[in-house]
């Protein structure tokens, strides 16, 4: 039977040094013995213990920063929850290991993998047609006054976070351009450090968050469309991490809307997506992209309350194993 192994990371900071949700679950994986991250989706895949032994699966649980494994003994490797990459420590590493296994069945194809870890991304869709928020790059050591840009592009409110990040890790938001003046030395800071993309911010998150429309490979190895939900951030917030996450039924065109996102993707890479999470805000009868997640996405499985995107998942793989 194939084994498919299933990348997640394994922990490499003491519970001691850390803070939060990160921090409960870097102590229970020291208390456990078990340093190698599990996540919600991961469990409920492994659960479908008879539809793995009919599609002939078996699932592996690894950690793509595990120097003892053989990523040569696996059938495929499918990128899934390496949400420690984009650490600044971490990032050089994780484009290595990209180099190091891109020759291997990897899912999703490293090529795109490593276009879609930085958020210049967007600026190519952009440039392609696709409809993002008003956004200007800011490259690492650059000079820029955040007012200064809110200003000249007739912003009133925006936000900045690291081009290469994930998690709402390191996002700076400005309600007003005072705002922005006062926080001129963080993200003077922040620019030292990394590079920022700063747009405006979308008003409509903070009241209707955004929407998140999962793909996954159908039968003829193409993006077909699983399912979505609403994300609503907390009250006053614009992350919608810690927020509410409502199984939605969205309509054909915002499902084309989104699979036509994916498809300027697949203009740039003519390689099949074993996987695709497209985040956006509905605006003006119009889907606007937050983010292409292409890499490490959350499925959002057990929010479903259904088994339907699980199996669908398993049948992907089927799929991509060939």
């Amino acid at each position: 039977m194939p084994k498919v192994a299933f990348v997640s990371f394994t922990h490499t900071i003491p519970s001691s040094q850390l803070t939060g949700f990160w921090a409960e679950e870097t102590k229970r994986a020291e208390e456990a013995g078990e340093m190698t991250y599990i996540s919600e989706d991961f469990k409920l895949l492994s659960s479908q213990t008879a539809l793995l032994e009919e599609t002939n699966i078996i699932l592996e649980n690894v950690g793509w920063n595990d120097p003892t494994v053989n990523w040569e003994d696996y059938s495929a490797i499918v990128i899934r929850t390496t949400w420690d990459y984009f650490r600044a420590d971490n990032y050089p590493k994780f484009l290595a290991w990209f180099d190091r296994i891109e020759k291997l069945p990897v899912w999703n194809p490293v090529a795109i993998m490593r276009w879609n870890s930085d958020k210049h991304y967007l600026q190519e869709l952009a440039q392609m047609g696709v409809r993002i928020p008003p956004s200007v790059w800011v490259e690492k050591g650059e000079t820029a006054n955040i007012a200064q840009i809110m200003r000249d592009n007739g912003w009133t409110s925006a936000i900045a976070k690291p081009c290469v990040g994930g998690g709402a890790d390191g996002l700076l938001r400005y309600d007003t351009i005072q705002q922005a003046e006062d926080g001129q030395d963080e993200f003077v800071r922040a620019t030292s450090e990394r590079a920022m993309i700063v747009q405006q911010l979308v008003t409509q998150i903070i009241t209707d968050g955004e929407w998140s429309f999962l793909f996954f490979m159908g039968s003829d190895s193409t993006p077909q469309f699983s399912h979505a939900l609403q994300k609503v951030p907390v009250s006053g917030d614009i992350r919608v991490q810690g927020g509410k996450n409502i199984p939605r039924t969205p309509s054909e065109n915002m499902i084309e809307q989104a699979r036509d996102m994916l498809l300027a993707v697949q203009s740039l890479f003519p390689a099949p997506l074993l996987y695709a999470r497209v985040d956006v805000i509905p605006l003006d009868g119009a889907l606007m992209l937050m983010e292409l997640e292409l890499i490490e996405p959350y499925f959002f499985l057990k929010d479903m309350n259904d088994v339907a995107p699980i199996e669908r998942f398993i049948r992907a793989l089927q799929v991509a194993l060939g």
